[in-house]
C-alpha cells in the first residue's frame, strides 16, 4: 500500500511553510521515527507491532514544497488477524485560528 501526496491548502491564517523542494530520503522503519518537511511532519507509527507474529513498515519522504508532502509507505505483516499494526501519517503544524474565522480548508488526497 502507498500513500503518495497529501496537499493541505492554505489556512485562514495559518503559517506558510518556506522550505524548498527536498530530495527523496532514505526510508525509516523504527517506531516513532519521524522526518520534517517545512511545517510537516512525518510520522512512522508502529502502535499496534505487538499484535502481529512478524513484520515490519517503513516509510519515506518523497518530497515536499510549498504546501505540499508526498510520501510512501510500505508494510508486511504477518499473524494478528483484524488488529491494526501500523501506520503513516503527516500532521501539518500551523498557527492555532478559531474555526469561525475559518471560510474554507482545502485538501486534495492522491492514494496509488
Amino acid at each position: 500500500m502507498k500513500l503518495l501526496a497529501l496537499t493541505l491548502g492554505s489556512l485562514a491564517s495559518a503559517a506558510s511553510i518556506t522550505s524548498g523542494a527536498l530530495n527523496r530520503r532514505a526510508d525509516f522503519c523504527g517506531q516513532w521515527d519521524t522526518v520534517t518537511s517545512g511545517d510537516f511532519i512525518l510520522y512512522n507509527n508502529l502502535w499496534g507491532q505487538d499484535n502481529a507474529d512478524s513484520g515490519s513498515q517503513c516509510t519515506g519522504l518523497d518530497s515536499g514544497s510549498g504546501n505540499s508532502i508526498a510520501w510512501h509507505t510500505s508494510w508486511s505483516w504477518s499473524g494478528g488477524e483484524y488488529n491494526v499494526k501500523s501506520f503513516a501519517n503527516a500532521a501539518y503544524q500551523f498557527t492555532a485560528t478559531q474555526l469561525s474565522a475559518l471560510s474554507s480548508i482545502p485538501t486534495t488526497w492522491e492514494w496509488q
